[in-house]
């Protein structure tokens, strides 16, 4: 089973880049392409050394998590590899060129004061109840 491929594409302006391609189920049913850039061959050599870095970032958003939680396994990885790297078990650390947003994906919905004092109200008279 495929899960993808890893293209190189030309660009109008700047170097060529590294793409991850794949294939997956849109809302109607209906399979759709969709392609993320990994990073630019300047950053990226070949082939292989763009291939983990994008399945790491698959990965992640894949994750059912907030983004600041994936940002925090993300960092985790890199203190892992930046400790073989001291300890010279890993010769680099590829997760340096993952990238991983901590923005929110919604704003938070902010209380009032009086909504806060309706809440503990209400609570106040659950807990006579009981």
């Amino acid at each position: 089973m495929q899960n993808g491929s890893i293209m190189r594409s030309t660009r109008l302006r700047g170097p060529d880049v590294w793409e991850f391609r794949w294939r997956e189920a849109g809302a109607d049913g209906k399979r759709k392409h969709r392609r993320m850039v990994i990073g630019s061959t300047a950053q990226f050599s070949d082939k292989s050394s763009a291939l983990l870095s994008g399945e790491v970032e698959l990965w992640l958003r894949s994750l059912p998590l907030a983004r600041a939680s994936c940002a925090k396994i993300r960092n985790l990885m890199s203190v892992v590899f930046n400790h073989a790297i001291r300890h010279q078990v890993y010769s680099r650390n590829p997760i340096r060129l993952v990238r991983q947003s901590a923005k929110r994906r919604k704003i938070p919905v902010v209380l009032s004061a009086s909504e806060v004092q309706q809440l503990l109200d209400a609570l106040a008279l659950r807990a006579t109840r009981c």
